[in-house]
């Protein structure tokens, strides 16, 4: 991947996804779109994680 890539995803695709910083799991969040634009919608950060900058 590079920047500004776009990924197509099929409509069925899996919607649940896990945020990662540099590897390690932050959180949990959910796909979502936003004006035409993919976005995630962010459900839970785990513990120590939630003033990630």
């Amino acid at each position: 991947l590079c920047a500004k890539r776009i990924i197509s995803l099929l409509s069925e695709s899996e919607k649940n996804i896990e945020i990662r910083v540099n590897g390690a799991l932050t959180g949990y969040g959910e796909l979502v779109e936003v004006d035409d634009k993919l976005g995630v919608e962010i459900h839970s950060w785990l513990s120590g994680h939630n003033n990630v900058k």
